[in-house]
Parts: structure tokens; C-alpha cells; sequence
């Protein structure tokens, strides 16, 4: 490492802020637990777990690190005080003093988890942490004796199978090996195994002291429990109305017969089995009816509750004692066998407000703790369906967010994955009303919003269908116990100009921040990549009013949740909340110094000052918290990269690891470095702007604990401001592209390895991850580490038991990308993604648009609507692609006048995407329209303008391109035989943004 001002000569002559001081940074605990709750929100917080060990003796555990304890049978519930603030979502005991719970909760700006293993002695008085905090989230814990237990839970690279095993009543745990799982979420047990279900209806078995997995057709619906009542004999429920029953020990599972069940249930999301003897209880959300089987599932009785709120978990202490538990802190009792169940406590009856968003990524955080936090109103999340481009464990992040907001229930619909109900086909779409109805019979909530600023149309009328049918009795929902209910006031929220508007920046008296402040842990938990946008306004407008006979215009003004009357038994407040509390000086100082920070950054980037920026990041953050601090800087680095400043961005990214080592909320910035570091289009890039601007000395800029002792930059207008480049310094008279590149490389590469051993040092469960081990390949293998990487991939694979119908797979493109790595490396095809030849050509095509050489007649990737082919020579890419023309679409002329990078937003166009490097995260991307124009960019930078050549044509049915790109602008060489790139291929109408393509990925194969 250099020393400040010292010339860079022996140690790389293109260095940014060495990572070698980092190695010496000590980590700092990284398992921070979640923000304690507010001690009024506890009673209301939902229970998911309950355990008797006999008639009187049991306890309840759930979210805000809950713990309920009656001595009585239930008459009456005490809490207990509890070490963690945590979600807790298994609790076991043995005998009536010694017992367990497991819990986690989800790290913010992280994707992994931490769990948590609790143990009383003495019946539940107090509770001790026993784990060691190396686990991740815990789902389920099953104690067998005193000592022996299994604790199923959360996946990751250090915990792949997410089953684990103590032989020593909870201290110490063992991954138990085999192959990798997202999350097991149910287990039962046998006496020669443990059966397993998780989300995505995955199930699996321990046997032998290996995890073994096989998928579960024909519905991915997550399973929530298994209960064995034999060896052989066992049944399963979970979302979706899934109640499946095994003779086999979990071989085989067969459904119900139809019609056993009226067709309402299969709305249900069934969480909980109870069992004693041959009598079977179920139950789920809606919490309406309890379904009892006395002939071991030969037939089933619906058994009312009547009460709607869901059911968590359940169990009989005999065949006429029982005990459910669900959201609003509610705890139900039955003492003939489930005929019959009351109430024995309950923090609220329905909710006050209940927010409707289509996905996950559409939560109103302010709304939710202006409402919930602040003003204390009983409230909830409910999702239609989960986002296509988003994990499949999303769910439970998002529910963990809300509950960090201040909600007191999340719940999703359905399991299909939607991003817009617009595209719903009409069985679908009925679906969906019914279950918007259903939801709003469940809850009975006084206000509904319909969430998210850019809900379309389509959405608002479903919810209009939807509330006017839940204000009527429902025939098919009445069998359920479901009956009608009117809701009291209606919103929607709008991009801007609503009748009711909230600002981010408001301060709330109650939780003594601002809602944005409030909500910033909530908004990296739900979304870690912090690619989330913060709105500066939330608006809302009325739809409907049933509260009052005054005008509408009238009732929206005077707030969301004034002119509602209901009864005081239904608690739809937190007492404690309504109180007038006065926000204190120092929390007001708190907030203006995070709003002088913010201005402080936007001034920056509107001065074009951002060198004085990140030089005194250290001073201007001095006075902010680790989260507030880091969630800044993080957003500062996405501000950067969006404006493909990437230089900027790797400085910040390297002051959030000196200041934050170890801190789970630096993953981003490793990610992001990583990036960087293993990007041969970034590479190139940098060698361009570097060849280009002819810079050859280094000045030193003014230095910071930011790159003190670090390769310095000189700074001209911004990256693609009227086409001037940044000035990328080197030592030497270096002038060739070929050399720059070199030189970047080299530098980039000691950097990555670099990064890698700090990341083991401090955040280890990340260094295993495929987000960082793929990218990393090539890296290693250029650095003389390719048995590292032949060693990481060989226990990556031994993990899986990879099916591209396993709906885990199916998104994870991590997954499908080490798939491909291990095929190409070990030259086996099965399992890889789609392999497509780019086939040698002697004889080059006349670029006349007309695809009409032989070389076309075979095509090499296509679909129903398009075909694109790969051909290539030693000095170009030659590229062909035939589209049909789609009926709503109006095609213009071809043209033979193109400019750089023109606006084709609103035509019928190709977007290929290729990456030579395979790193799987950045690319060169070409798009080409109907017409033959084009736009291209290197890693998101429109400035890349490379030489390439395009003829279009076009039939009353097609449209076609011809083109052909120097090697030269793609890569630092002409490809060998055998070499294989990475290639996404997506076709967008003119009414479709670019975000919301779904490229096929496919390996481009250099034949």
C-alpha cells in the first residue's frame, strides 16, 4: 500500500482504494438484532407457534420476540420477558420446565439470515440464548430428549441444506449434509426419518444423516406443516388449499378425491395439523372453520371458530382439549374436540386498516408507520402474488418488514407469481376477486388502500368488483364461515396530486423520527439490493365512502382514518398510542442533521462537485448511526452507477468497508466491488477512456480515509455529459488500447482476490455465495487460482440436486449460471441452459436485410415469434433475426439514416445482450428495431458507441435484420473454437418499458 502522495511504480500502475488495508480491519458484530418493539405493540403481535405438555401447562411464541405462558389451562396468558426482539416461530418443551424456541429475523441491506435458539429450565420464567449466532433463520426446532433435537430453517452457502442437528440440547448445532434448500419451512418425523416441506411445495427427507430432495407435484405451494400419525401414515397442508396424505412415509402423496371438500377451501392457505390417535384437526387463513377427520381422513366437519382471523399453529392435548394460535395475538380454546372454540385472549379483533398491493416491492412503509407506528391503528399488509423477478423466499422478508414498520399482519393471496393483474387471463382474474372478497371477509377492516403509485386500472376495478361482492353474502364463502362486510372507506394511491398526501420527511411524535427514517430498516429488509425508491410524497384519493353522508371532497381532507366508528371491544387502536407524546430536542437535531447530509449529497451532484464529496465523507457522516450512515452511502453508490460513474463508485464502496467492516449492511458494497473488479466490459471501458484522453502521470488528488494512499484520478464532466470522458491516470507512456486494458486488468484482478479474502475475514457467509464464486471463475483462473475454483464448484455440486422444474430453480439465475459453469468445465450437458451454436461462415452474407443465403436457413435460437442466428468469421459477429409482426403494433419504413443510441421506446424491437467474460452481470448490449435502427451501451453506458453494420427489411408479415460487429468493438480478441459466451435474447413491443423484459438467456457456443 502506498503511502499518501508516494508515485505508483512497483505495486500496479492503475490502482483505485487498495483493499490490502482492509485485511487488517478487525470485524464488528455483524448479528445486530432487529429494533426493539414498542412494549404496546407486543400484545397484538401474531403468534406463530403453540405447545402444551399437558392440561394446564403451555406456551405461545411469535412476533416482537413474544412469548405467552399460562399455568391454567389458558384461562389466563402472562408474557414473559424474552432476550430477543426477534420473530420466534418454534417453541417445544419435554416436560414442564424444560424447553426451547427458535426464531431469526432478516439482516437489512443483506440477504442472509440470522436465527436464534432460546432454552428455559425452569418452565418458561426466564429464557437464555444458547446458540452460538452462526445459524441462520430457524423455522421449526424439535427436541427428541433433553440433548437430541433437529431445527430446520433457512438455506445459505454455509448451512446448505438448512436442516440441522444438536446433540447437546440447543449449544452447539451440525449442518447435516446434503443438498442446498432455500428454506424448510415443515418437518415430521418417523422413526426412521425426518420428513421435510418447504416453500415452492418442495419436500425432502433426512435419512442416514443426509438431506435428500424431490419436488412435489403437481401445485408449488409452500408447505407449512407434516404430522406423521404412523411410520408410514402422515399428512401435509400448506398454501393454496394444499392437504396431501402419504402411506408411505413421505415416498409418495396423494390429494384428496374430489369433492370431499367443498371448492371454497382450495382458497385456503392451510398452516397448522393436529393430531391425537386417528383424529385429525386442520386449520389456516381464513381462521373461520377448523376441518376434523375422526376416521383418520377417510371423511371431514367443518368446525366453526367463530372467528376470521388466521390460525398459525394448533394442537390437542387429547381428543377434546385443544389450542390454536394466529395474528392479532389471538389464542382460541376448545374443550369437546373442536366442536366448539372461544377466545381467551386476543390483542384485536379485525383490523382498522388493511393495505392491498399487487406485489411485494409496493408496500407504502410511511403509510404503514405513520398509521401503524405512530397513530397506533391495528394494520396489515396483503399481497395479491409475488413478483416474478423476485426471490421466493420474498414473503418472508416482506412480512418481517412490515412488522419492523409497525403492521400487526402480512399475508399473500396466492403463490402465483404476478407483476401486473393486467395480463390476468379471466379464469385467473375471477380467481382473484374471490379471494380480494374472501380477504376482506377475513379482516373486516375499516379502511382499505389500494397500494402502489403506479397500480394500473385493471387493479382498481378487480378491488371495486371485489368490495362490492364482500359488502353482500357470499354463498360459496358462507360454507366457510365467512360472512359479508361493508368497507368504510376506500383509497388509492396516485404518483402525485392526491387529496391526502403524506411526506416522507414528516416528522411522527409518536416513534420520534421521521416516517422515511422510521422506515429505513424496513425498506433494506424488503428489499436488500436498496434498488427501492423513496418516494418524497405519498398521495392518496378516495374512491368510496360509506362512513358518513358528507360529500367525499369533504371526508378526504380531513385524513384517512377520521369519520370510522366501531365498537370499543373491537380494539382496532393501540391504546397507548393515541396519547400526545412531545418529540424531544435531540431527536429533532438528529433529524435536520440527516436532512443537511441529504442536501449535502444532492448539492454535490448538482455541482458536479462529487470529488469534495467523497473526500470528506468521513467528516460529513460523523454524526449519523451505522444503518442511517450505510443506507446513505449505498444509496449514493446506486445514485453513481446509474450514472455509470463507476470510479466514484468504487471509492464509496471502499469507505463503506473500512468504516463498516463485518456490518451484515455491507454486502452491497461487496457485491458491487465485485462487480467492478471481475467486469471485462468495465475493464475495456476504463482502457477506452484511458487511451482515448492519452493520460500518462498521476496527480494526486486530494486524499481522505476514503483512498488514502490510492491511484488518484483527474476529473473531467461527467461520464456521457456532451461526450467528454473522465481521465483515467497511469505511470508510463502506455498508448495502445491493448496495453491499458492489460494494465486495468491486472490491477482489477489483484483487487477481486483481494476483495474475497476480506469478505472471509468479515462477512464469510457471503465469500461462499454464487453471486460472488461465479464472476470470480475467470479471475481465478487468469491468477493461477483455478484449483480454488475447480474446488468451490465440486462442492457447490455435490450440494445440489438441480431440476430446471423445481420451481426454487427455476428463478434462481445464480443457480442455472453454476450449472453452466460445472457443464462447460466437466463437458456434461445435462441440466445446462440452452446451448446455441455460433457457426463458422466462409463466405460472408451481402448485408441486404433479406436473409437470403443459405447460412439462414438454419436457425440457432428461436421461439414462436422470433428467430435470431450467430454466425462469425475472424473479423466480425455476424448476426441475423426474423421477427413476425404483431397486429397491435404500426411498423414504419425501413431506414437507412441511424444515429447513435436513437429512442426506440416506442417500436417493435430486438435486445440482445452478450457477455464474453461470463461473469454474468454485465453486458454489452445491441438493439436494433423494425426498422434497422439501433442503440447500444456497455454496462448501462450509452457513450460505448461501437462500428458495426445493419440492413433491415421487411414483408407484410415480417420484419428482418442483417448485421454484422468487429470483434474489435466486443472483446480484446477474436474467439478460438470452443470458446463459449453468455448471450440474453429479448424482443420488446413499443408498449413495453425495457425493465420489464424477460430475457432468455442462453450460452453462445463459438463453433
Amino acid at each position: 500500500m502506498l503511502k499518501n502522495g508516494t508515485p505508483l511504480r512497483e505495486t500496479g500502475r492503475f490502482a483505485f482504494a487498495c483493499l490490502l488495508t482492509l485485511l487488517a480491519y478487525t470485524s464488528t458484530n455483524a448479528l445486530e438484532s432487529p429494533r426493539p418493539s414498542r412494549v404496546n405493540s407486543l400484545s397484538d403481535a401474531a403468534l406463530q407457534d403453540v405447545c402444551f405438555v399437558d392440561r394446564l401447562h403451555g406456551w405461545a411464541v411469535g412476533d416482537r420476540g413474544v412469548i405467552w405462558q399460562t399455568q391454567d389451562g389458558g384461562a389466563s396468558w402472562r408474557l414473559s420477558d424474552c432476550p430477543v426482539t426477534c420473530q420466534l416461530n418454534s417453541v417445544h418443551f419435554v416436560d414442564r420446565t424444560t424447553g426451547w424456541i427458535a426464531g431469526g429475523w432478516h439482516h437489512a441491506g443483506s440477504t442472509f439470515t440470522s436465527g436464534v435458539v432460546l432454552k428455559t429450565t425452569n418452565g418458561g420464567i426466564t429464557w437464555q440464548r444458547v446458540d452460538d449466532g452462526t445459524l441462520p433463520s430457524l423455522n421449526q426446532i424439535r427436541m427428541m430428549s433433553f440433548d437430541q433435537g433437529w431445527a430446520i430453517g433457512h438455506g445459505s452457502p454455509l448451512h446448505a441444506s438448512g436442516v440441522f442437528r444438536t446433540r447437546d440440547g440447543g449449544k452447539t448445532w451440525i449442518t447435516v449434509g446434503g443438498s442446498t434448500s432455500t428454506s424448510w419451512t415443515a418437518m415430521g418425523f418417523s422413526r426412521s426419518k425426518v420428513i421435510l416441506g418447504g416453500v415452492t411445495g418442495r419436500l425432502g427427507s433426512v435419512e442416514t444423516d443426509l438431506v435428500k430432495t424431490n419436488l412435489l407435484p403437481p401445485r408449488p405451494s409452500s408447505v407449512n406443516q407434516i404430522e406423521m400419525l404412523s411410520e408410514t401414515e402422515g399428512w401435509l397442508v400448506g398454501d393454496d388449499g394444499l392437504l396431501l396424505q402419504t402411506r408411505t412415509a413421505g415416498a409418495a402423496w396423494s390429494q384428496l378425491a374430489s369433492g370431499v371438500l367443498p371448492n371454497v377451501f382450495e382458497s385456503f392457505h392451510w398452516n397448522a395439523i393436529a393430531q391425537v390417535g386417528s383424529t385429525i384437526w386442520i386449520a389456516g387463513n381464513p381462521g373461520s372453520v377448523i376441518l376434523k377427520s375422526s376416521d383418520a381422513g377417510a371423511s371431514w366437519q367443518p368446525m366453526y371458530t367463530q372467528s376470521t382471523i388466521p390460525i398459525r399453529a394448533m394442537t390437542f392435548v387429547d381428543e377434546q382439549l385443544g389450542f390454536a394460535v394466529g395474528d392479532l395475538g389471538r389464542i382460541l380454546a376448545s374443550s369437546d374436540g373442536g366442536r366448539t372454540w372461544r377466545t381467551m385472549r386476543s390483542g384485536a379483533n379485525r383490523l382498522a386498516l388493511s393495505i392491498l398491493c399487487e406485489n411485494e416491492k409496493q408496500v407504502p412503509f410511511e403509510l404503514l408507520a405513520e398509521q401503524a407506528a405512530n397513530r397506533g391503528y391495528i394494520s396489515g399488509v396483503t399481497v395479491l402474488g409475488m413478483s416474478e423477478d423476485i426471490s421466493i423466499t420474498q414473503s418472508s422478508r416482506t412480512r418481517s418488514a412490515v412488522v419492523h414498520s409497525g403492521g400487526a399482519s402480512f399475508n399473500k393471496l396466492s403463490q402465483e407469481r404476478i407483476e401486473a393483474v393486467d395480463g390476468l387471463n379471466p379464469e385467473s382474474r375471477a380467481k382473484l376477486i374471490q379471494r380480494i372478497t374472501q380477504h376482506i371477509h377475513t379482516w373486516r377492516p375499516e379502511v382499505l388502500v389500494l397500494a402502489g403509485a403506479s397500480a394500473s386500472k385493471e387493479f382498481l376495478k378487480l378491488v371495486e368488483v371485489a368490495i362490492e361482492r364482500a359488502a353482500l353474502e357470499q354463498p360459496t364463502l358462507q360454507v366457510a364461515g365467512l360472512h359479508s362486510w361493508r368497507v368504510n372507506k376506500v383509497y388509492h394511491q396516485k404518483p402525485k396530486a392526491g387529496s391526502i398526501s403524506y411526506r416522507s420527511e414528516q416528522v411522527a411524535p409518536a416513534i420520534s423520527d421521521t416516517l422515511q427514517g422510521y422506515c429505513c430498516y424496513s425498506r433494506w429488509v424488503n428489499i436488500p439490493t436498496g434498488e427501492s425508491s423513496i418516494p418524497d410524497k405519498l398521495y392518496f384519493e378516495l374512491l368510496s365512502n360509506e362512513s358518513t353522508a358528507e360529500p367525499i371532497q369533504l371526508v378526504s381532507r380531513r385524513g384517512m382514518m377520521t369519520g370510522i366508528s366501531y365498537l370499543k371491544g373491537d380494539r382496532l387502536r393501540r391504546d397507548a398510542d393515541v396519547q400526545v407524546v412531545k418529540i424531544s430536542n435531540s431527536t429533532l437535531q438528529s433529524i435536520r442533521y440527516r436532512t443537511t447530509v441529504d442536501r449535502i449529497i444532492d448539492n454535490a451532484f448538482a455541482g458536479n462537485d462529487l470529488q469534495k464529496l467523497i473526500g470528506e465523507l468521513g467528516h460529513i457522516l460523523k454524526g449519523l448511526d451505522a444503518l442511517t450512515a450505510i443506507d446513505r452511502l449505498s444509496h449514493l453508490v446506486i445514485r453513481l452507477e446509474r450514472q455509470h460513474q463507476y470510479l466514484h463508485a468504487m471509492r464509496v464502496n471502499h469507505f463503506i468497508l473500512q468504516e463498516y467492516a463485518g456490518h451484515p449492511f455491507t454486502e452491497r458494497a461487496y457485491l458491487s466491488l465485485m462487480r467492478m473488479y471481475t467486469s471485462s466490459e468495465l475493464m475495456m471501458q476504463f482502457a477506452r477512456m484511458a487511451t482515448q484522453n492519452g493520460t500518462s502521470d498521476f496527480k494526486d488528488s486530494k486524499q481522505s480515509n476514503v483512498a488514502r494512499a490510492s491511484a488518484t484520478v483527474e476529473t473531467s464532466p461527467a461520464l456521457g455529459s456532451n461526450r467528454n470522458q473522465r481521465a483515467i491516470a497511469s505511470t508510463g507512456s502506455v498508448n495502445t488500447y491493448l496495453e491499458q486494458f492489460q494494465l486495468v486488468e491486472r490491477d482489477f484482478f489483484k483487487e477481486a482476490m483481494d476483495l474475497l479474502a476480506h469478505m472471509k475475514r468479515n462477512l464469510p457467509e457471503l465469500s461462499m455465495d454464487l453471486r460472488v464464486r461465479i464472476p470470480l471463475l475467470r479471475v481465478q483462473h487468469k491468477v493461477g487460482a483455478s484449483d480454488n475454483a475447480a474446488k468451490y464448484l465440486r462442492i457447490w455440486q455435490s450440494r445440489q440436486l438441480f431440476n430446471p422444474l423445481d420451481p426454487e430453480s427455476r428463478h434462481a439465475t445464480w443457480s442455472q449460471a453454476a450449472i453452466d459453469e460445472v457443464g462447460i468445465k466437466n463437458s456434461l450437458k445435462s441440466n445446462m441452459g440452452k446451448l446455441i451454436p455460433a457457426r463458422f461462415t466462409s463466405e460472408r452474407p451481402v448485408l441486404d436485410g433479406e436473409l437470403s443465403e443459405s447460412i439462414w436457413e438454419q436457425s440457432t435460437f428461436d421461439s414462436q415469434s422470433q428467430r435470431v442466428q450467430f454466425y462469425w468469421d475472424e473479423e466480425y459477429l455476424i448476426i441475423g433475426i426474423e421477427c413476425a409482426k404483431k397486429e397491435s403494433e404500426v411498423y414504419g419504413p425501413v431506414t437507412t439514416e441511424r444515429s447513435y443510441d436513437q429512442n426506440l421506446n416506442n417500436a417493435d424491437r430486438i435486445v440482445l445482450e452478450l457477455d464474453s467474460d461470463r461473469d454474468y452481470s454485465t453486458f454489452q448490449q445491441l438493439v436494433i428495431d423494425h426498422r434497422g435502427r439501433c442503440a447500444d451501451s456497455r454496462i448501462g453506458d450509452a457513450t460505448w458507441n461501437p462500428k458495426w453494420f445493419i440492413s433491415a427489411g421487411q414483408t407484410e408479415s415480417t420484419w428482418t435484420i442483417e448485421c454484422a460487429i468487429p470483434w474489435s468493438q466486443l472483446a480484446m480478441r477474436v474467439p478460438r473454437r470452443g470458446d463459449i459466451w453468455v448471450v440474453k435474447v429479448s424482443r420488446l413491443l413499443s408498449s413495453e418499458d425495457q425493465t420489464r423484459r424477460k430475457p432468455e438467456t442462453a450460452l453462445l457456443h463459438i463453433h
